[in-house]
């Protein structure tokens, strides 16, 4: 084998098992940094064996086909060290949104890139280390979340959200990680997820403690005997009620996202408030907006509750006399 056609046989080979580990993708760049000549980058193009993608990146003709694609060329095109996929696009890849997304990216500030096709954001921040999804780099699932809300409604966040949370690659408290990190920057879109997780009574500054002492407040406020709280219950002691009437087996639950924010959490409180259910306990749940943004509410429901609880005892007593 005549030398030349050797170096073009290794840099092609280079070439290829780039492209492998980029959904068959590679840009000229990359090409010709493998040392494949201008002239064997015609000659392939024109065999049909690599063809073009989008400028300046092709495919190897012959590799699958996926939707991801699109978005691993864009990243690819803008030929700068760190750009990932991000925002819509990013929340696509991370499953936290069912619809396929227009290609987007994030590239730092000093870069200067438009295209008509693909929606480009600047950063001056600093960027965690890109993760991989369907084979694209990335922004963390956080990052993703937080970048949503310069760019998506609110509900369209809160969805994400909880799709992130469903499947597992986003929690309450790496989005607060991320929302501290990034919140004192002034970075687009951290009103957004602040907003949702002071919904869900999950930020920093409300703990378990405040949640509990602002419902003590409205039970208070609906004049209604003092609860007992912390209350021990169970056939084998296994389940604490936060404010409950055992003689009315009436109980009162306040409860923060984070503490239900899994699969196993989420199943593990259905088969608690099943076994209480059956055990005859009325159980009303309240989060966090529910205390603080609707005490009016709560006041009123608790009224009634109660009084329904007390109506229901005296007719049975009446019955058995």
């Amino acid at each position: 084998m005549p030398k030349e056609v050797e170096m073009d046989w290794e840099a092609e080979s280079r070439l290829l098992a780039i492209a492998a580990m980029q959904l068959g993708l590679f840009t000229v760049t990359q090409a010709l940094d493998a040392g494949v000549s201008r002239r064997t980058l015609r000659t392939r193009i024109g065999q049909g064996a690599w063809r073009r993608f989008r400028r300046g990146v092709f495919v190897v003709e012959g590799h699958p086909s996926t939707p991801a694609q699109a978005h691993m060329a864009a990243v690819l095109a803008t030929g700068v060290d760190g750009t990932r996929s991000s925002h819509r696009a990013g929340a696509w890849l991370w499953a936290m949104t069912p619809y396929e997304q227009t290609p987007e990216v994030t590239i730092p500030a000093d870069v200067r890139l438009r295209w008509r096709d693909v929606r480009v954001h600047r950063t001056q921040t600093p960027l965690l280390p890109a993760e991989v999804r369907k084979g694209v780099p990335v922004t963390t699932a956080a990052e993703t979340l937080l970048d949503l809300g310069a760019v998506m409604s609110l509900q369209k966040v809160q969805l994400a959200l909880d799709r992130g949370i469903a499947n597992r690659v986003v929690t309450p408290m790496s989005a607060l990680a991320e929302l501290e990190r990034r919140g004192k920057m002034g970075v687009r879109g951290t009103a957004a997820l602040r907003h949702l997780l002071d919904d869900a009574g999950i930020t920093g500054s409300h703990p378990p403690s405040v949640l509990e002492a602002k419902m003590r407040r409205l039970i208070d406020k609906a004049g209604l005997p003092q609860p007992r709280c912390e209350l021990i219950v169970g056939e084998h002691g296994e389940y604490r009620l936060d404010f409950s009437w055992p003689d009315l087996l009436l109980a009162v639950e306040v409860e923060g996202w984070l503490y239900h924010s899994s699969l196993a959490a989420f199943q593990a409180n259905k088969t608690r408030r099943n076994r209480l259910s059956v055990a005859g306990y009325l159980i009303v749940e309240y989060t966090w907006a529910h205390v603080t943004r609707t005490p009016a509410g709560v006041v009123a429901e608790l009224k009634k509750a109660y009084a329904g609880r007390v109506r229901a005892y005296a007719d049975g007593l009446s019955a058995r006399r």
